[in-house]
């Protein structure tokens, strides 16, 4: 499965150009979960790390073009568009934070990331 927003336009990031497997996303936070409690300082550890962060820029620019389309005035609306803002500020901090080698307890860099995929991800799949 492929996370498409309203257009196919919107699946691609300017730094990956490349469609999200939303199936290896999930899969990917699942080991990084798992890891944090088990293996939090390992190799694979370590790889599943960079794997989220990598798919962060296209999850972030799918939400990026869906924020952009959100439209309407309720305050149903207006929420779902304050989350979304919220969200994506969130989650470009965890990859900057990564990016940076700010990151430094094991445990909460391999949450982090697997959070803010599954974020992005919920955001996107919700239909506000």
């Amino acid at each position: 499965m492929t996370v498409t927003a309203e257009h196919s336009q919107a699946q691609q990031s300017p730094d990956a150009r490349e469609p999200v497997d939303i199936v290896k996303v999930i899969s990917a936070a699942h080991r990084a979960e798992q890891l944090a409690t088990t293996d939090p300082v390992s190799s694979p550890a370590d790889t599943v790390a960079a794997e989220l962060n990598g798919y962060l820029p296209s999850l972030l620019a799918v939400a990026e073009v869906r924020l952009d389309r959100m439209s309407g005035s309720t305050p149903a609306a207006l929420r779902a568009r304050d989350v979304l803002t919220n969200t994506l500020r969130h989650t470009r901090s965890v990859h900057l934070a990564e990016e940076c080698g700010e990151l430094t307890n094991p445990t909460a860099r391999l949450h982090l990331l697997a959070g803010a995929c599954r974020l992005l991800y919920q955001n996107l799949e919700t239909g506000w």
